[in-house]
């Protein structure tokens, strides 16, 4: 309590010395003509200008608004007054200082008058308690009604709890909506990466096989052509110990050609020797043999070229 006094006095004071400046002021600008309606410190000077005409030969001369001619006391006044304005700036500073205090000290004292209700509440909950825990029967009695209540406040707390729970359940798919579309977006996504991982696994097996194909196809054709070298490098050696035959046949055939002609010359040689009767008969004999030497030649080169035939 004597806290919260001296907590009042200095509150008093700062009213009273509040009360004194404003006093003060309003007697500094009373005779300026300061507007103080209402206790308000935000006057203004009242120029010439905006005073009521006067009346006489300066209200009939329009000129007398525009120059009017100011005696030498409204210089005095007029620096009188703005002494006197840098003066009630600086209380109106002052005042802005005092009431920041004032509400600072307003907040403080508030904050330690409600601490002090709290502890005051803690206090008489505690000495509660313990007259319950150390009275007899009845008061314990009191004290599990008050622990039953407290049970009840608390399953209600936890209804509360479950019932703003199963509301956000409720409201839950609006609030996952972006979620589950982002979800539903990634699962979309991963479907179509697997399906195009199936598709390449696809192509890149029927690409396996058409190389496997090719490399089969590419072996098959490099074997036909080593047997077609073979068959190649045959026929090669056949034609040449053929053209071998061939001029083995014409060589004996030159052979023969020369005994001919040797036999000729030597059946001339005879028929010149012997008489008439003997050469033709020997003419005969020897047309004869000309006429049989060509037939075997001609049979045996016959059987020379079926030979060559057939090997081919």
């Amino acid at each position: 309590m004597r806290r919260s006094l001296s907590w009042s006095e200095q509150f008093d004071a700062l009213l009273n010395a509040t009360d004194g400046n404003m006093a003060r002021i309003k007697q500094l600008l009373f005779p300026l003509g300061v507007s103080t309606a209402g206790g308000d410190l935000t006057g203004t000077w009242i120029s010439p200008h905006h005073l009521p005409p006067q009346s006489g030969v300066q209200a009939q001369q329009p000129w007398a608004l525009e120059t009017p001619i100011v005696p030498e006391r409204v210089s005095w006044t007029e620096a009188h007054s703005t002494s006197l304005w840098d003066e009630v700036t600086i209380l109106r500073s002052q005042l802005r200082s005092q009431a920041q205090v004032i509400g600072a000290l307003k907040q403080a004292v508030q904050g330690l008058l409600e601490e002090r209700e709290q502890q005051k509440y803690q206090i008489y909950a505690l000495e509660a308690s313990l007259r319950l825990l150390q009275g007899g029967p009845e008061q314990r009695a009191l004290l599990e009604q008050r622990l039953e209540g407290l049970r009840r406040e608390l399953q209600g707390l936890r209804g509360q709890v479950q019932e703003q729970a199963q509301a956000q359940i409720q409201t839950g798919p609006r609030k996952c909506s972006a979620t589950s579309g982002l979800h539903l977006e990634l699962q979309n996504e991963r479907q179509l990466l697997w399906e195009e991982s199936e598709i390449l696994r696809e192509e890149l097996k029927l690409l396996r096989d058409q190389l496997s194909q090719h490399q089969q196809l590419l072996l098959k054709q490099m074997a036909e052509g080593r047997q077609a070298q073979t068959r190649s490098w045959k026929m090669l050696d056949q034609l040449q110990s053929g053209q071998e035959s061939k001029e083995a046949t014409r060589s004996e055939a030159q052979d023969a050609q020369r005994e001919q002609d040797l036999l000729r010359t030597s059946i001339h040689v005879l028929q010149s020797k012997l008489p008439q009767g003997a050469t033709f008969a020997m003419s005969l004999s020897s047309s004869s043999s000309e006429v049989s030497l060509p037939d075997g030649l001609q049979k045996s080169t016959l059987s020379n070229m079926e030979h060559r035939n057939f090997q081919l």
